[in-house]
């Protein structure tokens, strides 16, 4: 494991059961925060794709066709 993470691992360990759930719920909800972000710059790039025509479409079977070429 990381060292740096380590040591904040021991660190955390001293707190208190409730402030460790703070913690716990604090990390949770930025962890969800940057998930949603990360997920709407691959959709605002897929639209920007999208609209540039960088983007095909077909069938599961004409993608199978086109990696098997």
């Amino acid at each position: 494991m990381n060292v740096v993470i380590d040591s904040l691992l021991d660190e955390v360990a001293k707190y208190s059961v409730p402030d460790k759930e703070m913690i716990l719920g604090i990390l949770q909800k930025r962890l969800i925060d940057e998930k949603r972000d990360l997920l709407y710059r691959k959709y605002k790039k897929s639209v920007k794709d999208y609209q540039s025509g960088k983007v095909k479409t077909g069938s599961a079977t004409d993608l199978f066709n086109a990696i098997n070429d």
